[in-house]
């Protein structure tokens, strides 16, 4: 449609020319501006905007709503750009936020990326030669100790997880397994304490067999630690942990 006043070449629908603002006559029919125009169907590609007034949409240049014939102006059209872009900038923030917030799981389901890697770390830390000497100076000067309770007695070394105020079920297992690694390194350089001190050679048979012994019971340690550090699931967790549960069993007596 023609605009009779300043030839303006506009929507067929239009009431109002987007060139010139004058109030048009029009054939009546069916069409409206959003899905025939002179530019063809409107599609989220096409360079639209809205209406400040009435929320008509139109081509980004036109000057007039062919709906209701308010002036636009470019300052008008930013700002409802303005407004849908801080829209979606407030949304992105938002989501980022809840992925932030929310904890990172590990390759076992129920465990926080955090409480995993703490765990892995002190799985290897408790095989340091600071850990072994911290347990083999207690064990020399507290002969009396159990053997089994003689992790709870090491100071400056402490392998509690930080579970954070609300840990799930499988962190606490995760945690127990963990103390239970620590229980059995220390029954080791516990009995190596010991061996320390029978040098004379005389006890040359006895030390070999009590060595072998050991190295049965250290070859257990760590089948269990390749099963925890290497688990997909809590099944692979709680296996780990029987086998530790077992690996004195029968053999501590003949060792003592």
């Amino acid at each position: 449609m023609i605009c009779p006043k300043c030839g303006y070449n506009m929507a067929e629908d239009s009431d109002f020319c987007m060139n010139c603002g004058s109030r048009v006559e029009r054939a009546n029919n069916n069409s409206t501006y959003s899905d025939r125009n002179i530019f063809g169907k409107v599609t989220i590609d096409d360079n639209v905007c809205f209406c400040s007034k009435c929320g008509a949409a139109m081509p980004e240049d036109s000057l007039f709503c062919p709906k209701c014939g308010d002036k636009q102006s470019r300052q008008s059209r930013w700002k409802n750009y303005l407004i849908v872009g801080l829209a979606v900038a407030v949304a992105i923030v938002i989501i980022i936020i809840i992925l932030i917030g929310r904890p990172v799981q590990s390759p076992v389901a129920g465990i926080s990326q955090s409480v995993y890697d703490q765990g892995q770390d002190y799985i290897e830390l408790m095989k340091s030669n600071k850990c072994r000497d911290k347990v083999i100076s207690y064990a020399k000067d507290h002969t009396n100790t159990q053997f089994n309770e003689m992790y709870k007695h090491i100071e400056g070394v402490d392998f509690e997880l930080d579970l954070g105020k609300k840990p799930s079920q499988e962190e606490l297992y995760y945690a127990k397994v963990i103390n239970k690694f620590w229980e059995s390194w220390c029954i080791i350089y516990t009995h190596e304490s010991i061996i320390s001190n029978y040098n004379d050679a005389k006890y040359k048979v006895a030390v070999s067999v009590y060595k072998g012994i050991l190295s049965d019971q250290e070859k257990k340690i760590h089948d269990a630690e390749e099963l925890f550090v290497n688990a997909d699931d809590m099944e692979d967790i709680e296996e780990a942990y029987n086998i530790l549960d077992e690996v004195w069993e029968g053999d501590q007596e003949s060792v003592l």
